[in-house]
């Protein structure tokens, strides 16, 4: 498709098994950079996960690898305006559930889809982020609560837990404040431990939203579970965690 002048392109991965009778999910999933969306999948197989939880997967290409937002701290605009131009193709052709769109991305992907929640959040129920940050400098005022799940490894050398690094990432645990201030939590988190992902999760958020991050004790900065030379032992499986995720979080309300 041709947006602001500029040619834009998506993989597009519909299970066989789907019932179109029926509202879809859709999950866009965002690339780190300098890979593609092709090479994000060959990499990470989520189009596998979205067999079994029967969903759509939708795959937007930055340009060059690069998300102007995510890369430099540029515009967002060429991004927003292909993503929205995007959902809005899709359903449009497809009988997709708009209260079950979801976003998903890796690394530098992530600076974007947090951008999306602050501005698309009519459009977007919940957002995964895998070793990524935002910009808590920038003014997020989403239309309504969206969820919220960041998973991130404690020896992140290119997006720091503690913030700074190549990037100038900032802290994870500020990232996790500001959503749970934006989605209006109460009380403390709920904590659990599965093997080495120590997760909080709050769970009294405005409009049935939940905010959780699951904190990788010696992960470092990779998609979880991906045959990756940064992979440790013990690390959680992004696919399953975050599909799981997004099918129990509740439609905005």
């Amino acid at each position: 498709m041709t947006v602001d002048g500029e040619l834009r392109d998506y993989m597009l991965y519909m299970p066989p098994t789907l019932d179109h009778s029926t509202p879809i999910p859709l999950v866009i999933m965002f690339h780190g950079s300098p890979i593609d969306a092709a090479g994000m999948e060959a990499l990470i197989h989520f189009d596998a996960e979205a067999d079994k939880g029967r969903f759509v997967a939708a795959w937007p290409n930055g340009c060059d690898g690069l998300w102007s937002y995510g890369a430099d701290g540029g515009s967002k605009i060429a991004d927003e305006d292909f993503v929205q131009k995007m959902i809005q193709q899709l359903e449009s052709r497809y009988s997709i559930d708009q209260e079950r769109v979801f976003l998903a991305g890796l690394s530098a992907g992530t600076w974007t889809e947090y951008r999306l929640a602050c501005d698309l959040a009519g459009m977007i129920t919940a957002v995964a982020s895998i070793s990524g940050t935002m910009r808590l400098s920038d003014d997020c005022r989403p239309s309504r609560p969206v969820s919220i799940l960041e998973m991130h490894g404690t020896l992140d050398d290119v997006h720091p837990w503690q913030g700074g690094g190549p990037h100038n990432a900032f802290p994870v645990d500020a990232v996790i404040a500001k959503w749970t201030s934006l989605d209006g939590c109460t009380g403390t988190p709920v904590m659990a431990r599965t093997g080495i992902t120590l997760t909080s999760t709050w769970s009294h958020c405005k409009g049935g939203s939940v905010v959780r991050l699951d904190k990788v004790v010696g992960g470092k900065h990779t998609w979880f579970g991906a045959q990756s030379p940064d992979a440790v032992p013990g690390e959680p499986d992004t696919n399953t965690a975050i599909w799981s995720f997004f099918n129990s979080v509740q439609p905005p309300g």
